[in-house]
């Protein structure tokens, strides 16, 4: 694969929003930092992250202070998780990636999957430890859950690389009402067929990318449950989470 990664491009991070110096769940088994990267390429409306995809309206993080938090936090902490909006957006992601594994922290990359030329490299370089992959939806109400044409081969094979990459990895989906129905799990599970690893993510209504969506009232637990069971045919193991 030819990289469009030049090793004269002189390095640089991405825009950064957002610092968490602590958390004991977002990084399975790992004490972690989180970073988080501005902007994405999607447009769900149901994201809660608006001020990180959508207005712009946080001031940035410089990565000198971003540097100082994590040596400041040595020995403490034992991992990085980068988030966002979208990390693989930018090139320079995998600069910040780079750094992360040079000062000897695991590094958990979030991402939704758009990206496989960006996702390939992080994996065959080694710089990620652990991968959270966003499934939006079953195949077909993908262009729904996403307000954007999304190229669904280029999430298929992010989802192929992944599966296939020893890396340890999750998949999650954000169960909202409309975007994924109890009717959706069966062609959601063939896309994702064969995975070992899958949250379902209670939705939840606050801070939406599309103001409507926060008067949608997420399923009750029953309906999840019975989503659970439903994907468990085609996934070794499936989570509720957020509830």
């Amino acid at each position: 694969m030819t990289s469009t990664h030049s090793s004269k491009r002189k390095k640089s991070w991405p825009r950064i929003k957002g610092f968490q110096g602590t958390s004991l769940l977002d990084f399975p088994k790992t004490i972690s930092s989180i970073i988080f990267v501005y902007g994405c390429n999607f447009r769900c409306p149901f994201c809660y992250n608006k001020d990180l995809v959508v207005t712009d309206s946080l001031p940035d993080y410089p990565e000198e202070l971003i540097r100082e938090k994590l040596l400041e936090r040595k020995g403490f902490i034992d991992g990085v998780v980068v988030t966002g909006g979208e990390p693989l957006l930018y090139e320079e992601t995998i600069d910040l990636i780079q750094d992360l594994k040079e000062m000897g922290y695991k590094v958990k990359l979030d991402t939704n999957g758009s990206f496989p030329d960006r996702l390939e490299r992080v994996i065959d370089e080694k710089l990620v430890d652990y991968i959270a992959m966003d499934i939006k939806s079953s195949p077909e109400k993908y262009k729904k859950a996403t307000n954007i044409d999304v190229d669904i081969s280029k999430i298929k094979r992010s989802l192929e690389i992944v599966q296939n990459s020893g890396v340890p990895y999750e998949l999650r989906t954000t169960v909202v009402p409309g975007i994924v129905n109890p009717e959706d799990i069966p062609s959601l599970g063939e896309f994702v067929k064969g995975s070992k690893l899958h949250y379902l993510q209670q939705f939840v209504p606050m801070n939406t990318v599309d103001p409507t969506y926060t008067n949608i009232k997420p399923y009750e637990i029953s309906v999840l449950e019975k989503m659970k069971k439903e994907l468990e045919k085609y996934v070794e193991k499936v989570f509720i989470r957020g509830t």
